[in-house]
């Protein structure tokens, strides 16, 4: 598949900086500052090497008018507490028994904040009024094939506000400028009409059903692959 050319530099295989920051919104970036907060500076052991030999101009590509995307603060572990302990949303991933204040204030303290390091990566996603409304996750990182799995939640009381869809707006931007990832993917409970139509509507293609994927107390569910090449995504 062809790469666009303003997404990449064919010499280098690194992001053209110069050409992206041109096609960007003005109102979406910050002022052409090389003074970016740690998790927005890119890693000099990323696929793409150090975009510092690059011109510099940093794009700060997590934030909008309606949401940021940040890196989990102590303050954020009731709300992490209240969504790890969901028995409802245990069948989505490998929990089967409750978390503790404990376990959770440790997984905050000793995060390394280093994805490539880590292989996945949590950002909480909060509104314009500072809110916490919920997380975007991403994990199962392949460094060989670009590519990881993408998990979001938010909270009840702030659903159908278009928060999940610009959340994952601007993580397609994220992983494409900073982390260099190719592909991203989601596995869709068949059953959730939400998350199927969210992933759909943000561009994710299905590609495939996989049969009895889940085990659930209503029992086994099906969960459907959804795909999306980010580094074709059209960034603007």
């Amino acid at each position: 598949m062809e790469v666009k050319r303003y997404a990449l530099d064919d010499t280098t295989r690194r992001p053209n900086y110069r050409q992206l920051a041109e096609r960007i919104n003005f109102h979406e970036r910050s002022e052409l500052t090389p003074h970016l907060t740690p998790h927005l500076t890119p890693h000099f052991n990323s696929p793409f090497n150090s975009p510092f030999n690059s011109p510099k101009i940093y794009i700060i590509v997590l934030r909008s008018s309606k949401l940021r995307l940040r890196a989990v603060e102590p303050e954020d572990l009731d709300l992490m507490y209240l969504i790890e302990n969901d028995t409802a949303l245990w069948p989505c991933g490998q929990a089967s028994v409750p978390f503790s204040h404990y376990a959770l204030k440790q997984y905050i303290a000793e995060s390394s904040n280093d994805f490539f390091h880590d292989r996945q990566l949590r950002l909480v996603i909060e509104t314009s009024e500072g809110i916490a409304a919920g997380f975007i996750d991403l994990q199962n990182y392949e460094p060989l094939h670009h590519r990881a799995e993408v998990g979001i939640v938010v909270v009840p009381e702030q659903q159908r506000k278009g928060l999940a869809t610009e959340a994952l707006r601007l993580l397609a931007k994220y992983v494409t400028l900073h982390l260099g990832i190719h592909q991203l993917y989601a596995l869709v409970p068949e059953g959730n009409t939400a998350s199927v139509g969210l992933f759909k509507k943000c561009g994710y293609k299905e590609t495939a059903t996989l049969q009895d994927w889940l085990n659930s107390p209503q029992g086994w569910q099906a969960v459907i692959v959804f795909q999306q090449v980010v580094s074709d995504y059209e960034l603007l």
